[in-house]
């Protein structure tokens, strides 16, 4: 596939999709969220804020992107894109926005995000006895002689935590996220799909690092929905709040340029973005299929066999366990649950424990790519649209960075008893000489 042809067949997509809403939007009398690109300076910024807030409400202005959203009417929004796409513009409301409206650069849909797990049990399950699977399956135990996630940020990027379960509230610091719903300080999980991702990261009992510190970051609402603006400002926020690594288990079927604009930089000043590949068993899913600046997590069974709904697709880059996974609900309760959702969790975990260790977020990508457990997939695809570089190994992970580690030791050791060594060389042959 040429990803450039794809990249730019998705950019009329984007536009036609917006005014195909806009159309909608003025027919139904509906409001309308879109997100206005501008010009990269902070006084323009705020003049083209100032002024679009006669239009509508302002749902995120941005600090990192140039980008502001904004829920208005579909005839606002049609003047709007009117202007950029240079077309004739109403007079009435070119003369009320003065010079911002040049100033705007593009006009993008706030897409509709979501979460919806593929088996969502109403029952509630106690600890199974043993060792938990997919923990099994992936090293966890193992690495846990080694790691265990301490001093590790990792956000989840979702639909909030429950914070007191027992599961995971030893988790928290005093800060434990933001509600970008109810613009707010509590982040509480009011569906239970972030809850049991969170228990999977770094739950106590079922977490793949039980010492990670965790933030909940709500960008979904109590049915699991959202838009791709909201999920922009959570990516944002774990930005500005230095965390290492944030988890988003959701996705869309399109994106807006500013949450992929958003993901490229906060992967470029080192935030580690993992999501999910999505199930609908084929084909993109946003933001995972952006490429490089996202880790797009698969899934496989407990034998290891690729989950018939994970999305095959040529971005994903690695696999975890997604069916049957037992993780934390809010009330105190458990839940099994299916998913690609389920699966992403695991990456975040694997690569906290490998952080605590070499602290490089860098070096522990490049670590798991290296020591996945490949896997073969027995269909028309390749093996690495199916499953990416493999199984996660976290036991593998931590054992190539001890050794790793060891050999930079003794390199450096060796490094420094040979400048030592050339140094008294040269003390002796500087008294001989004089």
């Amino acid at each position: 596939m040429d990803l450039n042809k794809y990249r730019r067949d998705l950019r009329v997509q984007r536009k036609d999709v917006l005014l195909s809403r806009i159309f909608q939007s003025k027919r139904d009398r509906n409001p309308l969220e879109i997100i206005i690109e501008t010009e990269n300076n902070r006084k323009v910024k705020e003049n083209v804020a100032k002024e679009i807030r006669k239009i509508g409400k302002i749902t995120h202005q941005f600090k990192v992107i140039p980008y502001i959203s904004i829920i208005c009417t579909g005839e606002d929004a049609e003047q709007i894109s009117n202007k950029i796409y240079r077309k004739d513009v109403n007079r009435i409301f070119e003369k009320s926005f003065r010079y911002t409206l040049n100033a705007m650069k593009s006009v993008d849909l706030s897409n509709k995000f979501s979460v919806i797990p593929i088996k969502k049990d109403s029952k509630s399950y106690f600890r199974p006895k043993g060792n938990l699977w997919n923990l099994e399956n992936i090293g966890a135990y193992k690495a846990h002689e080694s790691s265990t996630g301490k001093g590790v940020k990792i956000a989840i990027i979702d639909t909030g935590i429950d914070y007191n379960h027992n599961e995971v509230s030893r988790n928290f610091t005093r800060n434990k996220g933001y509600n970008f719903i109810n613009d707010n300080d509590d982040p509480f999980d009011d569906y239970g799909h972030g809850t049991h991702v969170a228990g999977i990261a770094a739950g106590k009992n079922c977490g793949v690092a039980p010492d990670a510190t965790l933030y909940a970051v709500k960008v979904l609402d109590s049915n699991g929905s959202g838009s791709d603006a909201t999920v922009a400002a959570g990516i944002e926020w774990a930005l500005l709040n230095n965390t290492d690594i944030a988890s988003m288990s959701l996705g869309g079927p399109t994106a807006s340029r500013a949450l992929e604009d958003m993901c490229r930089i906060a992967s470029q000043k080192g935030l580690l973005l993992v999501a999910a590949a999505g199930n609908e068993g084929y084909g993109p899913e946003y933001p995972a299929a952006f490429g490089d600046c996202v880790i797009a997590v698969a899934a496989v069974d407990r034998n290891n066999r690729h989950a018939d709904f994970s999305n095959i697709w040529e971005t994903n880059d690695i696999s975890a366990p997604g069916v049957e996974i037992y993780s934390c609900y809010p009330g105190g309760e458990y839940r099994i649950w299916d998913g690609t959702s389920m699966a992403t969790p695991h990456i975040p975990g694997a690569l906290g424990l490998i952080i605590s260790k070499v602290g490089n977020p860098n070096s522990a990508e490049e670590i798991m790519y290296k020591t996945a457990e490949e896997l073969e997939y027995n269909g028309k695809y390749e093996n690495e649209w199916v499953f990416g570089a493999g199984l996660v190994r976290a036991d593998n992970m931590l054992e190539n960075a001890f050794y790793k580690r060891k050999i930079n030791e003794i390199l450096k050791r060796k490094h420094n008893d040979y400048n030592h060594t050339l140094k008294k060389a040269g003390k002796i042959a500087w008294k001989i000489i004089w």
